[in-house]
């Protein structure tokens, strides 16, 4: 009666953990307990997670001709190991871009379309489909023979990234005059 027992345990947290750690630890005795709510003790530690954030974007038809609807995809894609938090997906879209609606989950200010796709698992991606027209005259095309912007596009999240390099891609289309004419990531 009266005896404190200490027991230490060690371990490695596995890298599929998410945003805590909770351990029981419970005592049973022979003798008779007369307060059994004293017997069950419960710790929660929370993990500092990190994840690797993906962005990509393409532009189909490859080789959209001016004024021509395009299909621009933009996706994030969570490479683990924990799962990201409050994730946004950021496009700054080039004047040459119209779009032609808005996707849900996604806002439209200016030229700064932003979806939020909130919490996304290991492995998983996400993707919008933006309908959009490559107008002549908004800068796309300049005519000079350089190419003209589409979009920058930057993932991010409440969840520190521990590799920042594959956060943001830049989408461009060269002009007709050009010998690799079409859309390209830089």
């Amino acid at each position: 009666m009266g005896q404190t027992v200490a027991l230490e345990l060690s371990g490695t947290v596995s890298l599929a953990a998410q945003r805590e750690l909770v351990a029981a630890a419970q005592v049973v005795a022979a003798e008779i307990d007369p307060n059994l709510a004293n017997n069950t003790a419960y710790i929660t530690v929370p993990l500092e997670t990190q994840v690797d954030l993906s962005v990509s974007a393409y532009l189909l038809p490859r080789f959209p001709a001016p004024g021509e609807t395009a299909t621009l995809t933009i996706s994030v894609t969570n490479r683990g190991p924990a799962w990201a938090d409050n994730v946004t997906l950021t496009a700054e879209l080039a004047p040459a871009i119209e779009l032609m609606r808005i996707p849900p989950g996604c806002s439209l200010l200016g030229s700064q379309l932003r979806c939020s796709p909130g919490t996304l698992p290991t492995g998983r991606t996400t993707a919008y489909l933006l309908q959009a027209r490559v107008n002549p005259g908004g800068g796309g095309f300049q005519g000079d023979g350089s190419a003209g912007l589409l979009a920058d596009v930057t993932g991010g999240s409440s969840t520190p990234d521990y590799a920042p390099d594959n956060n943001t891609v830049r989408l461009v289309i060269t002009p007709p005059s050009s010998r690799q004419y079409g859309a390209e990531l830089q």
